[in-house]
């Protein structure tokens, strides 16, 4: 605000000390109030928003358990990972099987005979077509450009090659041009046909000599399973066993090797455990915002808060319930080892939980995943904590109107001030003259008089 920084002119009155004076007398009742409300509503909407944070966590880890189908993962284990790695999906039974990997699909390999000018050899106008498979392509050499190189780069480039890539191999006699099949199996063998005679040396057709040499064949993979012959144009191998597939790495045969396809009870036991810890988190970001130290008299931001309490009740009362939809024994938290402890938090009996999935697998999973399970119950609460209409959500926006209103007041109060201080200065000017003028009287007079 602006102000007058001397004293009176005439009657030595100090205008700007009184002025700011009164003027922080009347400032300091409202805005004492309004620096109150600020601070605890800013408490309450950081306090707010860390609770938000921690239901929110809960819920995500609710959605890993909200459905059954989480409890339905498979697991498949090979007895010597160097031959070959498995995965399974929830369509697999459990079980052992016998694996045998005799030989590894492979892809088709050709190359040139060698040119001695290397990769600028002139190769000569000309059209090349290839096939492999269903796929065929063309590849032409105009005059200008016939050179090994440019054989190579139309070939990797040609429109509708999908599965062939040309190299140039340079040894110590020249170059030759190789060709490689992306694809593993024997239907995706190439086969090269010549048009021009300058190109009849790229030719090559299985079981005929057309220039082209086979450097590797074309070969499915073939495994026993169970003794039962198998072959796969990849080494990715599915359907040999419903569920499951089978990642061929090495051939080892005369070797039977052993598949098991059980139930992913550790990928479960991982949903159990970070939900237990989401939700121990959350019981203590309430404890905190609801706390009070009496040896200070210091209470968390939001003691006493009715909604913490309704919150939490509603949380404890749906994680002690028993589920109608699981089957005994395991029907609730308590029957698989995840029980309250003493200081309000969950705790887990992990040899408990152990047994609870490798008994009744299924069960667990309804305890949870069904409609009426733990994490629908609980994630139903916090949906209505958090969601557009949750009790949360309608406390932040309540607080954060409060900031707004109290920040307008703020306003208010300055521009309030301003005309206060205007006021007091015109008041304390015109005294100043006033008593200026009564001065000058009154030295005017005693000089008349004496």
């Amino acid at each position: 605000m602006a102000g007058l920084s001397a004293q009176g002119l005439g009657s030595g009155l100090d205008i700007n000390s009184l002025v700011k004076q009164l003027v922080a007398s009347e400032r300091a009742g409202a805005e004492g109030r309004i620096k109150r409300i600020e601070s605890r509503v800013d408490a309450q909407i950081t306090a707010t928003g860390t609770l938000r944070g921690a239901l929110s966590a809960l819920q995500t880890s609710l959605a890993g358990l909200k459905t059954e189908t989480v409890f339905q993962g498979r697991k498949a284990e090979s007895s010597d990972k160097s031959v070959f790695s498995a995965s399974a999906d929830a369509s697999s039974v459990a079980g052992s099987y016998s694996v045998e990997v005799t030989e590894r699909a492979s892809a088709h390999k050709l190359a040139s005979g060698v040119y001695s000018e290397g990769r600028a050899h002139r190769l000569g106008a000309g059209t090349l077509s290839f096939s492999q498979g269903e796929t065929s392509f063309s590849v032409t050499l105009p005059a200008d450009a016939d050179s090994l190189e440019d054989l190579r780069d139309g070939i990797n480039s040609a429109a509708g090659n999908t599965g062939i890539q040309a190299t140039i191999i340079n040894e110590k006699n020249g170059s030759r041009l190789v060709l490689t099949s992306r694809l593993t199996g024997a239907d995706n063998a190439m086969s090269v046909s010549t048009t021009g005679g300058a190109l009849h040396g790229l030719g090559y057709a299985a079981g005929s000599h057309g220039g082209l040499s086979e450097v590797a064949a074309a070969r499915d993979a073939s495994l026993l399973v169970d003794g039962f012959e198998v072959s796969s144009a990849s080494n990715s191998v599915v359907g040999a066993i419903e569920g499951v597939t089978l990642d061929l790495l090495a051939a080892k045969p005369g070797t039977p090797l052993t598949l098991t396809v059980g139930n992913d009870t550790t990928a479960a036991r991982d949903r159990v455990v970070k939900f237990i810890a989401d939700f121990n988190v959350l019981g203590n970001t309430i404890a905190r915002l609801r706390s009070y130290d009496p040896a200070t008299r210091v209470g968390g931001p939001l003691v006493g808060d009715a909604m913490l309490r309704n919150i939490e009740g509603s949380l404890r009362r749906e994680a002690a319930a028993a589920s109608a939809t699981a089957s005994a024994p395991y029907d609730s938290l308590s029957s698989i080892g995840v029980s309250f402890g003493a200081d309000g938090t969950l705790k887990l009996d992990e040899a408990k939980l152990t047994a609870a999935l490798s008994a009744d697998y299924g069960s667990v999973g309804r305890l949870f995943g069904s409609a009426e399970g733990v994490a629908a119950r609980l994630s139903t609460v916090v949906e209505g904590a958090i969601g557009a209409e949750g009790r949360v959500t309608q406390r932040s926006e309540t607080l954060t109107a409060t900031k707004r209103a109290a920040t307008r007041d703020r306003e208010a109060l300055e521009l309030r001030m301003v005309a206060v201080e205007k006021r007091y200065r015109a008041q304390f000017s015109a005294l100043d003259s006033l008593l200026s003028g009564m001065q000058s009287t009154s030295g005017f007079l005693a000089q008349r008089l004496g």
